[in-house]
Order: structure tokens, then C-alpha cells, then sequence
């Protein structure tokens, strides 16, 4: 009897942990201030620092890094134009040594892993983590000059698709994709 209750139990436990490939099932979230820029009087161009916030979803690994690829769009979705040629993605490290969905009971936070005896695997961010919220100017000068300069039309509704890649310190790699508002001028 014992047996037959053991292995719908098991299928049960497998079912519930999932492949990790679900586009509902990401393990990290990137919030940012909306891209933005401004332009003086004489044309030179501001691009300010943003607030940018890892949040690691229950369970979710530390990260080694977060790389990304980043594509500007206009407001049909399109990728956006100056001058008839298409605007060159971004790309860079976002992130380096994040911390994930986890925090301690009685560990020190600085020993603290994911892997210790009193881990509590819950939602965490900068709250938890320092690591994870950091400031960068992450907007190219040439996507500011574009916004700023098109005759395309409404520039509005343009905004940057990224690509975020995650190497996780268990040697897992996490992909998705976040879009993020472009404004002018900047905090507007």
C-alpha cells in the first residue's frame, strides 16, 4: 500500500517543480526608471543615471551576471529608424554577483547562501540584497540623438526591448526579455 501512494506522490513532486522553461515561471525581474535624456539649449545631451533593481524570484540562484542586448522600438513595435537604418542594439553587463530568492533565519547575511541549513526561499530584492539595486547610465548617446532628432513621427510610444541573460552560480543560464519606456526629457 505504502508503495502505490508513493509513486502518484512522486509524479505529484515532479509535476510541481517544472522544467524552468515556462514563460510564466522567471526567476528574476529588472525594474528601471524610464530611460530618458534632455537637451540644453545648445544641444548638448544629459543622459542621466537610473535606479536599476534585480528582484529574484522564491528559490532563484544567486547570479554571476546579467547580460544584456537591448533594441530600440518605435510605437508600432518596429524596430526604430534614423535617417532609414535601423538604430544598433545595446549590450553590456547589467549585473555582477546579484544575490537570489532567498534569505536567512539566523545566518549572518554575509555567509548566507542559498545552500545554508536556514535558507527561507522567499521573493528578495534590494530590501534584502544590496547587491541588487545598482545606478548606471544604461541609455546609448545614440538612441538619445534618434528620439530627439526623428521625423518619424510619434516618438512617444518608443521604447527599448532587452534581452536579459542570467549565468547563474550554479551554471544554470536564465533568458527573458523586459520592456522599459524611453521619455524626453529625462524623469519627465
Amino acid at each position: 500500500m505504502k508503495k502505490l501512494l508513493a509513486l502518484p506522490m512522486l509524479a505529484l513532486l515532479i509535476a510541481s517543480c517544472g522544467n524552468g522553461t515556462s514563460p510564466d515561471a522567471r526567476a528574476y525581474t529588472i525594474t528601471m526608471e524610464p530611460l530618458g535624456y534632455s537637451v540644453d539649449t545648445s544641444g548638448v545631451y544629459t543622459i542621466p543615471e537610473v535606479t536599476i533593481e534585480l528582484f529574484s524570484h522564491a528559490g532563484a540562484a544567486d547570479v554571476r551576471t546579467i547580460d544584456y542586448t537591448a533594441v530600440i522600438l518605435n510605437t508600432s513595435g518596429a524596430r526604430a529608424a534614423a535617417n532609414n537604418s535601423q538604430i544598433v542594439p545595446a549590450y553590456g553587463t547589467m549585473f555582477g554577483g546579484a544575490r537570489g530568492g532567498y534569505t536567512c533565519r539566523t545566518t549572518a547575511q554575509a555567509q548566507c547562501t542559498w545552500m545554508s541549513s536556514d535558507a527561507n526561499f522567499i521573493d528578495a530584492g534590494p530590501q534584502q540584497w544590496a547587491s541588487n539595486r545598482i545606478l548606471k547610465a544604461i541609455m546609448p548617446f545614440e538612441w538619445a540623438v534618434a528620439h530627439n532628432t526623428s521625423n518619424a513621427g510619434d516618438t512617444a510610444g518608443w521604447y527599448a526591448e532587452f534581452t536579459f541573460r542570467a549565468v547563474q552560480t550554479n551554471g544554470n543560464t536564465v533568458t527573458w526579455k523586459q520592456n522599459y519606456q524611453i521619455v524626453a526629457p529625462a524623469g519627465s
